[in-house]
């Protein structure tokens, strides 16, 4: 019955233009056209732009200068922001947020009592802590999920504190945040500029030798321990460079697989070089000068979604073969005395802007 009252569109238009039981449009078609190619070059050129300058600088930020000048200057340069509900925390961010959080509160609430902290309060704390920072995990259905993240966090941070313990290492601040001049020499000439931070855990040896670690939660188990033996843990210099104390050591905590990325073999057991803590801060200064100089004569580029490009590759192309892709850069760029910074493209919040996804018209 009803294939009798039904009707291909098309043939209610007319030369006149639409009609349809007695309803009549002027309607025109536009001739088909192919979409446009997406573009081979991502790079941005505008008139000078001297007056995008950072009023202050945060290690994200220059880590966005290192990796995707577009992105530093879509996000803070012009300070366009995704919608507030794009930014909710969840998944790998919002635990590691919850667990950062664990540890500044153990800490805080031993202060003074020293020793370290039992399972039993570990595992209260989390507890605790979890209905305020990671809520969706009580949801119906995510119990397995909560467990596994449970005996997860509580076996690492005990790990945690006992290494620290062991090695001689006495926790004295965590989430500490600081802020000391970056003086850049720019073309445009000589500014100065507070950088800005947190460090996760400070802590101190009997000769009152400092050592910044900090607390990652990732699934990514070989980023930074690959990040540390190549002398590129530049976040990690940053917060040393910020103690200005030439005795500072550093070193990644992974949270997820409970282990000490570190030179130090009472906390980590894998004989790792002593990260360059100097070079490493002069090739981040180095390369926040390169960008912000290219960004004030109007030369705006997107290096990692370039990288991607050049090797004829996109959003659609697996993680495993694009982190291949970076792989070679960095090595190439490594040989040169330079760096290639992963601005993870496959996250990023303007990659429509940069035409590295969608459609670039």
């Amino acid at each position: 019955m009803l294939a009798r009252h039904r009707m291909d569109p098309r043939s209610a238009v007319g030369a006149t233009g639409w009609e349809l039981a007695g309803s009549r449009r002027d309607l025109s078609v536009p001739a088909l056209e192919a979409p446009p190619r997406p573009p081979q070059d991502l790079t941005r050129r505008v008139g000078p732009a001297p007056h995008l300058l950072p009023r202050s600088l945060s290690y994200s930020q220059a880590e966005n200068l290192l990796g995707c000048r577009q992105k530093w200057t879509y996000r803070t340069g012009l300070g366009i922001r995704p919608a507030s509900v794009a930014s909710v925390p969840s998944g790998n961010q919002m635990i590691g947020t919850l667990v950062h959080a664990v540890v500044e509160e153990l800490v805080t609430a031993r202060a003074g009592r020293g020793g370290v902290p039992s399972q039993a309060e570990i595992t209260e704390m989390l507890d605790r802590l979890v209905p305020q920072l990671a809520s969706e995990l009580l949801l119906p259905g995510r119990e397995v999920e909560l467990t596994t993240m449970r005996e997860t966090a509580v076996r690492s941070l005990v790990e945690f504190f006992a290494r620290l313990s062991e090695a001689g290492l006495v926790i004295t601040e965590v989430e500490s945040r600081f802020e000391e001049p970056l003086r850049l020499h720019l073309e445009r000439g000589e500014v100065e500029v507070p950088f800005t931070g947190s460090r996760d855990v400070l802590a101190e040896d009997a000769e009152g030798r400092p050592t910044v670690i900090d607390l990652k939660w990732t699934s990514a188990a070989k980023k930074y321990p690959e990040l540390f033996d190549a002398g590129e843990a530049l976040q990690l210099a940053s917060y040393a460079w910020s103690l200005d104390d030439p005795r500072t050591d550093v070193g990644y905590f992974l949270l997820k697989q409970g282990e000490f990325v570190s030179a130090n073999p009472a906390l980590d057991p894998h004989g790792r070089p002593t990260l360059d803590i100097a070079r490493a801060w002069g090739t981040t200064v180095s390369g926040i000068t390169e960008a912000l100089d290219a960004i004030g004569e109007g030369t705006v580029s997107a290096r990692s979604g370039q990288i991607l490009r050049d090797a004829g590759q996109d959003l659609g192309t697996p993680r495993t073969d694009a982190k291949k892709t970076y792989a070679a850069a960095q090595e190439t760029a490594r040989a040169e005395g330079g760096i290639v910074v992963d601005a993870r493209c496959d996250f990023c919040d303007f990659s429509l802007l940069c035409g590295l996804r969608g459609d670039a018209s």
